[in-house]
């Protein structure tokens, strides 16, 4: 509210939040979006904005991350997978709500492959900077400071490559991830128009036309619920002690 940033849940959480309200049974997290604009402001400032337990999730402010979306979370909680109980290297893993960012789009189509090209390049050297320093090849500081460069070479890759005003949006972090045009959407979707629905009981933002936006992801039948198959990680979550506590 500070900042007049404007947001919205979005993915699994506007689809259970348009449903019946509540989480759906096998999601395993908040997911909400922003347009660039406010996501630049919120990056810029949440560093210095977040006390403790809140903790914002970057590549550089923790170096043992791995994904390409900014994450807000308690570090007093636990969210981590089966996996990484075994480990003594994992990253922050608390319960997290995972940050989105729209960005304007170019028609041409080449536009977005290049940009995704941008991004494999960019975040495939930060990685390599993170494996050297997990195998104690460099430090801290020397692993932080390339990691940054990386990281800084990648947000101005998609701060400059978004455009205003244009007939298509695109997130182009999941866009890459995937490669799945449904993560280019037509403008009149998200047309900055707001409303309020209620989700576990508290009044959250959601785009006026976000049953447009869920047949756009989701296909004219997002409305009946289809039970995950399994395939995604298995999470163990604890609301009152923090991940740390369950590492070998």
């Amino acid at each position: 509210k500070k900042y007049g940033l404007k947001w919205w849940v979005d993915n699994g959480t506007l689809l259970g939040t348009a449903r019946d309200g509540h989480f759906i049974p096998w999601d395993d997290d908040i997911d909400i979006s922003m347009y660039r604009g406010d996501y630049d402001i919120f990056i810029q400032n949440a560093p210095q904005e977040l006390n403790y337990p809140y903790f914002l999730q970057t590549p550089i402010s923790d170096l043992s991350a791995t994904s390409k979306t900014v994450s807000l979370m308690r570090l007093d909680t636990t969210m981590i997978t089966l996996e990484r109980l075994s480990t003594n290297f994992s990253p922050e893993s608390g319960i997290r709500i995972e940050i989105h960012v729209y960005d304007g789009l170019p028609e041409q189509k080449t536009f977005v492959e290049n940009t995704c090209q941008d991004i494999d390049t960019a975040f495939k050297l930060m990685l390599f900077e993170k494996m050297n320093y997990r195998l104690g090849k460099i430090n801290d500081s020397i692993c932080r400071g390339k990691c940054n460069y990386y990281w800084k070479l990648l947000y101005d890759i998609l701060t400059l490559k978004s455009y205003s005003g244009a007939e298509n949006l695109v997130r182009y972090v999941d866009y890459y991830n995937e490669y799945n045009e449904k993560f280019i959407i037509p403008s009149e979707i998200l047309n900055d128009k707001f409303i309020t629905l209620e989700f576990e009981g508290l009044e959250v933002s959601c785009p006026a036309c976000y049953e447009q936006l869920l047949e756009h992801f989701y296909g004219k039948n997002w409305r009946k619920p289809i039970v995950e198959d399994g395939s995604n990680p298995t999470y163990y979550f604890d609301t009152n002690n923090p991940y740390t506590m369950y590492l070998n």
